[in-house]
């Protein structure tokens, strides 16, 4: 029977290691992601314009 306390007390430990996890990906690291992403997006458009010349006469 003490086994399978330690064994219950261990799958709930567990399980809710993995909701902390998967709700920190979800809820923290996806805006913080999405930032990042647009922020390199609009830094290789300026870059884009940067190295664009205006065609010589």
């Amino acid at each position: 029977m003490f086994w399978l306390q330690i064994l219950g007390v261990g799958a709930i430990l567990a399980a809710g290691l993995f909701l902390i996890i998967v709700l920190e990906h979800t809820f923290v690291s996806g805006p913080q992601r999405k930032k990042l992403e647009r922020q390199k997006r609009e830094r290789m458009e300026q870059a884009k314009k940067k190295s664009e010349v205006p065609p010589a006469d």
